[in-house]
């Protein structure tokens, strides 16, 4: 959904010079909303940042900022983190010179991760256990993937994606948001419902054969944004537009 706001705020525009992407969460219950694994990369990995019309990887946790989403998220503070719209935005706007993603997890995960990479469960240099190799990292996945995932639907996750560039020859900026509320009806945490009802979307959009641009492409190439929003709208996800200049 952030390519495709993306995408839609690209389309405002004559020239794209910024993408700004901020996410946040609140509630949640216990442990991980999804992946484990992909959750502890997005801490511990350095993270990439497109700034000056380059890409830098910057230490993990870096561009650590308070920001407030639409509630019920409110205030969060969020940091770097390498993640996938850093792999195709930079890219796709000629002349664009500044990409960054930054990713706020719940105050309850944020202190049990810390806790995590001070005792150096984190590592990935190997030791010998029994006979066996093994790393500290390795142990914690098959360890987490084995967990009953919480079942508390309290979860609430946002997002605001700053669109900056030129627009009649003077500057102009475009953000979209939009609050996802865990799905009581499915039994589904709100990471659960944003990832999966976009990705059917898209797959019905492919197997349909409409609106779409065919070849390996990433979503803000692939699809229409203004027909996939118009599809998510019917799910209750529902990206809203704001001009700010």
């Amino acid at each position: 959904m952030t390519n495709i706001a993306a995408a839609l705020g690209a389309r405002q525009l004559d020239e794209v010079k910024e993408i700004h992407i901020r996410t946040g969460t609140q509630g949640g219950g216990k442990g991980f909303g999804y992946s484990a694994k992909t959750v502890l990369d997005e801490y511990t990995m350095n993270a990439m940042l497109f700034t000056n019309g380059e890409m830098r990887e910057m230490p993990p946790l870096s561009g650590r900022e308070k920001y407030v989403l639409p509630q019920p998220v409110g205030e969060v503070e969020g940091f770097y983190s390498i993640h996938s719209e850093l792999a195709t935005l930079p890219y796709q706007y000629p002349g664009i010179q500044e990409v960054s993603f930054r990713v706020a997890f719940s105050a309850r995960l944020v202190q049990m991760i810390d806790s995590l990479i001070a005792l150096q469960l984190t590592s990935t240099e190997q030791f010998n256990l029994h006979g066996i190799q093994i790393s500290p990292r390795e142990f914690l996945d098959a360890h987490l993937i084995r967990l009953p995932k919480s079942e508390e639907l309290t979860e609430q996750k946002a997002f605001r994606v700053q669109v900056l560039g030129i627009k009649d020859k003077k500057p102009a900026q475009f953000n979209y948001e939009i609050v996802v509320s865990s799905y009581q009806e499915w039994g589904l945490k709100a990471g659960s419902y944003w990832t999966g009802v976009p990705t059917a979307v898209a797959a019905e959009q492919i197997a349909l054969g409409k609106h779409i641009v065919s070849g390996a492409l990433a979503p803000e190439a692939a699809f229409d944004p203004e027909i996939f929003n118009l599809k998510l709208g019917k799910w209750g996800l529902d990206i809203k537009e704001c001009r700010l200049l």
